[in-house]
């Protein structure tokens, strides 16, 4: 009985890692879908500026720490 019980105690913490991952990709998937509408906003936001790289404007080489704070 007790190889029983340690498997079924197996399955039991497998179920609850299992359940521990589902709820960290769905996390992980409300995050891409936020980061994903302020993206939109903020591409929205150029196009109203008239800025784009069809208009003929190169793009800088911006130093990573600038470029974080578009990703809080």
């Amino acid at each position: 009985m007790k190889g029983f019980d340690r498997v079924r105690d197996h399955v039991a913490d497998n179920r609850e890692d299992i359940l521990k991952i589902k709820v960290n990709i769905a996390r992980i998937q409300d995050e891409l879908e936020a980061m994903s509408r302020k993206l939109e906003r903020f591409l929205e936001k150029q196009g109203e500026k008239g800025e784009s790289a069809e208009d003929g404007v190169e793009s800088e080489v911006v130093p990573d720490d600038e470029r974080r704070h578009i990703y809080d």
